[in-house]
């Protein structure tokens, strides 16, 4: 216990960076549920009303998740990165590896669809044009950050099925393969949605858990359309400079 008497710093924020400091020097892990309200009241001699208040304004920064019926657990370190930006100093893997982290992909579809009107419309294809829709999941250390969506001009981007698209780095294997350099995101959208049954097992999050869904136009180099983007990653995990 590290409250010191007759501070002028509120109680609540004593126990705040008492317990903030406790996650980061690891004590409290990822994914560790911390001790309840009446354990931490004890702990610390304070009152559940203070315990509370701290809780409550860890979990608005990002440390704390309050599980419902389950207690409280500890997030891991956000990463933040440019939404549906390309570029290679904002790729997974680096982000990933500045936080000691390890990235890989799982692919969870790779198929070629007729899509819709609209879709085609924003790449500048006809209706008569396919596309390639990709979807995957990007995880670190093993745990599920992001739920990709990734839809294409079949014609140009119909390799890519006969890549190993187990590889996080995507965009080196769009250069190589089909001549494509995404580069940036353009008429973006940020919401928050809550996980549906489906997301939320395959994101390993609870159901009705609040996510970031990030949709946009994904340009290369010349500012041209070459892809759409979807991204749902739980808003405990990531957040994003805009």
């Amino acid at each position: 216990m590290k409250l010191a008497g007759g501070s002028l710093t509120p109680l609540y924020q004593q126990v705040m960076d008492d317990i903030r400091q406790d996650i980061e020097s690891g004590r409290y892990r990822p994914n560790q549920k911390i001790p309840s309200e009446a354990e931490l009241s004890e702990m610390y001699s304070v009152s559940r009303i203070t315990i509370r208040r701290a809780v409550e304004e860890l979990s608005n920064e990002g440390y704390l998740t309050k599980r419902q019926g389950k207690g409280t657990y500890v997030n891991r370190a956000r990463l933040v990165r440019k939404t549906l930006s390309f570029s290679d100093d904002q790729s997974f893997v680096m982000l990933c590896e500045e936080s000691g982290l390890v990235a890989e992909a799982l692919v969870l579809e790779c198929a070629r669809v007729s899509g819709d009107t609209e879709a085609k419309g924003m790449l500048g294809l006809s209706d008569d044009d396919d596309l390639l829709l990709l979807r995957r999941l990007l995880t670190a250390d093993g745990v599920p950050v992001f739920y990709e969506t990734l839809v294409m001009p079949y014609d140009r981007c119909s390799r890519l099925g006969e890549e190993d698209l187990d590889e996080p780095n995507l965009s080196q294997t769009l250069s190589r393969t089909t001549g494509i350099r995404p580069t940036r995101g353009a008429s973006r959208i940020l919401e928050v949605v809550r996980a549906s049954i489906d997301m939320a097992d395959t994101l390993g999050v609870p159901v009705g858990e609040p996510l970031y869904s990030i949709r946009g136009v994904i340009c290369d180099e010349s500012n041209a359309p070459v892809m759409l983007g979807h991204l749902l990653t739980p808003t405990t995990l990531c957040a994003f400079a805009v």
